[in-house]
């Protein structure tokens, strides 16, 4: 039998595929060259090479001088990314005419990133035993939503929560744009000593996949012997990183661009699943450690505005593991659609240019969420009850106006919250 026409057929199928890899590795080439886009498999390769790049010092000076990071964000060899310690620089003046006043002043506005020397979202300081005065000492953990972001520093959630609870230490340990990793470390390595009446981790749902996105940023959690353990990071610096890591020298353009278009219609699934199951285990250890602290553990959740589909299936999931856990939660969606009739067609969320559907809450959604917190420590005990609010604010530059909810003419509770410090010195 003669084979050498299927032995030629082979010959140019396997010559066509040369060619046609030959092509394709030309023209992606040319393509990240065009573009100046990063050639990467998935997230942690696109934050590894992107970041190299710009070590030592960022030529625009936006991210890093001297392996030092510019802005608000810092970097713990534990930890990860974390907050900078008495960070203020955030804070910024404005001409305008106070409420209630018919002069212009220069008013003093602390922002949404306003740190202490323990890095914590909050102006004062604390000591390690609390005060005998301070009814609760609660200690937040959470990402952008817990810091306050878009609002100014008295609006946000943090100090929304104190203003509703009389004499109330509220220590915020958020890092904005972190995940459960970050909230899991700051409790076990900062937050432990204080000995917190109540710990709330407040979970944004896409914050179950960021403790996968890159070996720069997070902390290095493992599941030991059933255990949540806090581990080594591979970096624990910026220079250690900046000095250990190897760009490829060699790597084919085509190959990568495949699999990197693949990673980026699977990951977020896959990483969103693993952080479920790390989250899971983080829940059993967070309820060991607060019991034997004498410390009540609770959860919140918040969703997304406008949340793509898999978010709305996770945070199903999430809601279902905290209830197989026992954990006590808030959920966040729910109360407030069951406040929708009151406040009408107020939306929850904080609109500007660059999200014009709102990435965070606006004042109203911080003040309520912190009131749905307060009122799920009321009803586990740790705070006596008292009173709930309407919130009324239209604009960060502009007062909240906190109505009694039981309000009558001639009530003297209304009480209001301004936004800044008047005046400034």
């Amino acid at each position: 039998m003669d084979t050498a026409p299927l032995r030629n057929k082979i010959q140019l199928f396997i010559c066509t595929l040369i060619l046609m890899f030959i092509f394709g590795e030309i023209v992606f080439r040319i393509y990240y060259s065009y573009t100046g886009r990063i050639l990467a498999t998935n997230e942690d390769e696109y934050c590894m090479k992107l970041n190299y790049d710009r070590l030592p010092t960022d030529k625009n000076a936006k991210f890093f001088r001297d392996f030092k990071r510019l802005g608000w964000l810092d970097d713990d060899p534990i930890i990860g990314i974390t907050n900078k310690k008495r960070y203020y620089l955030d804070d910024y003046t404005k001409e305008i005419k106070p409420y209630g006043s018919n002069t212009t002043e220069q008013l003093y506005y602390p922002s949404a990133r306003t740190f202490n020397s323990k890095r914590m979202n909050n102006r004062e300081e604390f000591t390690i035993e609390k005060p005998k005065n301070a009814s609760i000492r609660i200690a937040l953990f959470g990402d952008s939503f817990t810091c306050g972001e878009d609002v100014p520093f008295f609006f946000g959630m943090g100090n929304m929560l104190k203003e509703l609870i009389q004499n109330s230490e509220v220590m915020n340990f958020c890092v904005g744009g972190r995940g459960t990793d970050v909230m899991y470390a700051r409790y076990a390595l900062e937050a432990k000593e204080y000995k917190p009446d109540a710990v709330i981790f407040n979970v944004l749902v896409d914050d179950l996949q960021r403790p996968f996105t890159c070996v720069l940023r997070n902390a290095n959690l493992l599941i030991v012997n059933e255990r949540l353990v806090i581990g080594p990071r591979k970096y624990p610096t910026i220079k250690d990183f900046y000095e250990q890591y190897k760009k490829p020298k060699i790597e084919s353009y085509l190959l990568k661009h495949t699999i990197g278009t693949y990673n980026a219609h699977t990951r977020y699934a896959k990483d969103m699943q693993h952080g479920l199951e790390l989250f899971s285990a983080m829940l059993d250890e967070m309820k060991l450690q607060t019991k034997q602290q004498g410390t009540q553990f609770f959860a919140t959740f918040i969703q997304e505005n406008d949340p793509r589909e898999i978010s709305n299936e996770y945070y199903d999931k999430l809601k279902k593991l905290l209830k197989q856990k026992n954990v006590t939660f808030f959920d966040s969606v729910e109360y407030f659609q069951q406040h929708e009739q009151e406040y009408k067609e107020i939306s929850w969320y904080a609109s500007n240019k660059e999200y014009p559907r709102g990435a965070h809450f606006n004042p109203t959604g911080y003040a309520l969420f912190a009131q749905g917190i307060k009122q799920m420590l009321e009803n586990n005990n740790l705070i006596q009850k008292n009173t709930n609010y309407h919130f009324a604010n239209y604009d960060n530059d502009e007062i909240m106006v906190m109505i009694p909810e039981d309000y009558t003419l001639g009530n003297t509770n209304v009480r209001i919250i301004k936004p800044y410090i008047e005046p400034l010195n």
